[in-house]
């Protein structure tokens, strides 16, 4: 028997040991061959893509496909420049011309409009990464109302937006990702799975973010632009001439390989099976025996007395419920007509009273006063045998005076012979915060889309008010009294312009549309309106020689609207908060990481309660707040704000010293001329330009300002008849030189597709953005979809010439 038992072990053993020192096949390198034609390639990359290309300390380029991409080069004799740079500036240099060929891109719709693809060569898989204590982020729709991080021009951006995610931030590189979300900057990420593993492990941050399912799986193609198939066909030709087995070794130097080798684990594989077998034998012996001896037990405990044995047994239960009980995180209780007579140790803690000194008493003297009469009248419906919710919820007064929040989940039942009410309580003081905060959080955000709507149409007003005062003024000669009560005008609705840009205070924006500005004005119209109807006294000092900043004014002036709201809520009883803003050179700042240079400082100092030493660091963190009715969300939003402009926020405070926070923004290069209106450049334009608006009076007025500069002015009312306009016009021979989009317009086709569509049917169309949503991130980042310039509303006849004359210095006359 053993003997047959022993001959299948023993083949099984030569099968694994004959299948491990098999030899591999020896691969004889072929000479190289390059393609006729081709002497060398321009490469295009990602540079921040860990294992599979990303910088070393010295900035030199590593990772998977570089040495991919070297074995490629000898296998063709073809030389390949590598660049890598961020995935963004990648695609955009790649579409414009700049490189024959661009590696790591996930193909989709929109791209292949432009390029031609490879085989794809990886796998990658691309979830959501939050911090652990987010939860509820399962998909994509989940992602809705969060802010989300992405990178720029990763496939990712619109496969979100196309799910109604719109809250993106982007960012230009994975590890400035992972840098803002170790910083507390971000809780929510969106990127590839193999990056994003590396960069949380190598900042050490890998058990602070958990990961959910992947959104969507993507696979690495390489990619040249429309009509250069056989460019296409030698790069993927070189790959194929790669045996497997060099590759296979590259993805293991940078992947690394398994602890055990392939001939290890066979001869372990061998010796389980081997033990298995074993295993199985004694098993089944030990099978057979333990049946006979339980047959034998059987047998004699009928002829023992089981009365003794019940005993230990039952002493034993009780003593298990017991711990159970004592021990148990929820509390428990047990009330007999209106008194505790039971409570365990985990509801004395949540209640915050002694187990002695609940025992006895009414269990309605630790409920809320305005809780009471619900609470009671379940009881009193329960006791009598009515129905009742056996799940609610109610807060309780400690002995300290606190309030906390408790779910509690009731059953009517028998109790030494009486009728009780057992009760399971569970502390969720801490889930109604999260709760409350978060239904603040989505009135923000309410008010917020309000407060965009109303600048919206306050700035399309103020378009056509602007543009038609620029059109009195020609004509009129400056010393007449008209002249200068249309400059008085205008001078009035600059100032209106302040107004949109403190509604926009309370509307979340995205990336920061910056411009060199003067900061001085926005210092004390952001203080003074935040300070409106109190009775604090707000002592601005604004140095003569402030430099300009490079900055977003909406969305800087939310941060300082945000500062000196909190210093005036730190001061209840009222008192004086100094603004001071100046020149300062920095070269190392104690507990701050900015850069050496020259910085515009802005100090907002009140003589309030201060903060205590152990929240000084939480103070950015979103959620936390010490005020009863607080969301934790403004300080949040303003340090991330200030992060987004390369600057930084310090505090410094002392309980009953007060607390002066102070913002860095870098100081602008250039100079800033506050003028109410640059004016028309004095040579007139010559070309033919289409407005698309929505609202008829910006239309008017935009035409006619047009026509004022020497243009030829038509106009469209929504995307869709602007393509067809610009279609005409093209088969007439007599196109548009410039169109100028409005991005928003409802229940029609707006700016963001119409351009997508114009560069279609022509892509050296010349377009551009205009919105009275000064926020919205597409107006940062308008090259990325499509657009040659920008200009916000409300704009004025120079404002709107110098866009123009950006794209068209020396246009020829379309209509001659």
């Amino acid at each position: 028997m053993k003997r047959l038992l022993l001959v299948p072990v023993l083949w099984a053993l030569a099968a694994c040991v004959a299948a491990g020192m098999y030899p591999r096949t020896v691969f004889s390198s072929s000479p190289p061959n390059p393609s006729p034609g081709i002497t060398a390639i321009k490469v295009v990359l990602d540079d921040n893509y860990p294992p599979y290309v990303f910088r070393d300390r010295d900035g030199r380029l590593q990772g998977i496909l570089i040495d991919q991409w070297r074995l490629w080069q000898e296998m063709t004799g073809i030389r390949a420049e590598l660049y890598a740079m961020g995935w963004g500036e990648a695609l955009r240099r790649m579409e414009a011309g700049e490189f024959d060929v661009i590696d790591t891109i996930f193909r989709n719709e929109p791209r292949e409009r432009v390029f031609e693809f490879s085989k794809p060569y990886a796998y990658m898989e691309v979830p959501v990464f939050f911090h652990k204590n987010i939860s509820g982020i399962t998909d994509a729709w989940s992602l809705k109302g969060f802010p989300v991080a992405v990178k720029n021009g990763d496939a990712a951006v619109d496969f979100l937006r196309n799910r109604g995610v719109e809250r993106l931030i982007a960012y230009d590189s994975y590890e400035k990702i992972v840098r803002a979300a170790r910083d507390h900057e971000i809780g929510v990420f969106v990127m590839d799975r193999p990056p994003a593993m590396h960069l949380l492990y190598k900042m050490g941050i890998h058990d602070q973010f958990r990961m959910s399912r992947p959104l969507y799986s993507g696979q690495f193609h390489r990619a040249v632009r429309k009509g250069n198939g056989a460019l296409l066909a030698a790069v993927e030709d070189g790959f194929a001439r790669i045996p497997p087995k060099y590759l296979r070794e590259i993805e293991q130097e940078w992947l690394g390989s398994p602890a055990l080798s392939r001939t290890s684990l066979l001869y372990l594989t061998a010796a389980i099976a081997v033990g298995g077998l074993s295993i199985l034998l004694l098993a089944a012996w030990n099978f057979t025996l333990r049946r006979s001896v339980e047959r034998k037990t059987s047998e004699l405990k009928k002829e023992i007395a089981l009365t003794a044995d019940q005993a230990v047994k039952l002493r034993a239960s009780e003593e298990n419920y017991r711990l159970l009980v004592e021990n148990a995180g929820d509390g428990i209780t047990i009330v007999h007509e209106g008194r505790v007579l039971y409570v365990n140790p985990g509801a004395s803690r949540i209640i915050g009273i002694p187990p002695g000194e609940l025992l006895g008493r009414s269990f309605l003297d630790v409920v809320h006063a305005e809780d009471r009469e619900r609470i009671q009248g379940y009881y009193v419906k329960r006791m009598g045998g009515e129905e009742t919710p056996s799940r609610y919820e109610f807060r309780a007064e400690t002995a300290s005076g606190e309030t906390v929040w408790v779910q509690a989940t009731v059953v009517g039942t028998m109790w030494e012979g009486k009728q009780v009410a057992l009760s399971f309580l569970r502390d969720i003081t801490q889930q109604k915060r999260l709760e409350e905060q978060l239904v603040q959080s989505r009135k923000m955000e309410a008010i917020g889309r309000l407060a965009g709507g109303i600048a919206h149409d306050f700035n399309n007003i103020l378009t056509a008010v602007m543009g038609y005062l620029s059109l009195a003024k020609l004509g009129i000669d400056p010393g007449d009294q008209t002249w200068s009560r249309l400059v008085e005008a205008e001078k009035a609705a600059i100032r209106a312009q302040s107004l949109t840009r403190q509604l926009l205070t309370f509307s979340k924006g995205g990336a920061p549309v910056r411009q060199a500005s003067s900061i001085g004005r926005l210092v004390e119209e952001s203080a003074n309106f935040a300070l409106r109807g109190s009775t604090i006294l707000c002592r601005i000092t604004v140095a003569e020689d402030l430099s300009p900043v490079d900055i977003d004014l909406g969305q800087i002036g939310q941060v300082l609207n945000s500062i000196v709201l909190n210093a005036a809520q730190a001061s209840p009883e009222g008192g004086v908060i100094r603004v001071d803003a100046r020149n300062i050179s920095v070269e190392k700042l104690p507990g701050c990481t900015l850069p050496p240079g020259d910085y515009v400082k802005i100090d907002v100092e009140d003589r309030g309660t201060g903060i205590p030493e152990e929240n000084v660091g939480k103070i950015f963190n979103p959620f936390f707040t010490t005020k009863e009715k607080g969301t934790g969300l403004g300080l949040a939003t303003a340090y991330s704000i200030v992060k987004r402009h390369e600057g930084a926020i310090t505090v410094d405070s002392a309980p009953g010293r007060g607390t002066t926070v102070s913002i860095f923004l870098p100081a602008a290069a250039k100079d800033v001329r506050e003028t109410p209106d640059p004016g028309p450049a004095p040579h007139p334009g010559i070309g033919k330009i289409l407005v698309m608006d929505d609202e008829e009076m910006v239309r008017d007025v935009a035409v006619t300002m047009l026509q004022a500069m020497g243009y030829e002015g038509h106009a469209a009312k929504d995307g869709s008849e602007a393509v067809d306009a610009y279609l005409e016009a093209m088969k007439t021979g007599v196109p548009y030189d410039a169109v100028i989009l409005d991005l928003t317009v409802p229940g029609a086709m707006g700016g963001k597709e119409a351009v997508r569509r114009l560069l279609d049917i022509d892509p050296g169309a010349k377009v551009i953005v205009s919105s009275g949503y000064s926020q919205d991130p597409i107006l940062a980042m308008y090259r990325d979809y499509g657009f040659s310039g920008v200009i916000a509303k409300p704009y004025q006849m120079g404002e709107l010439a110098q866009a123009i004359r950006m794209l068209l210095p020396d246009v020829a006359p379309s209509s001659h």
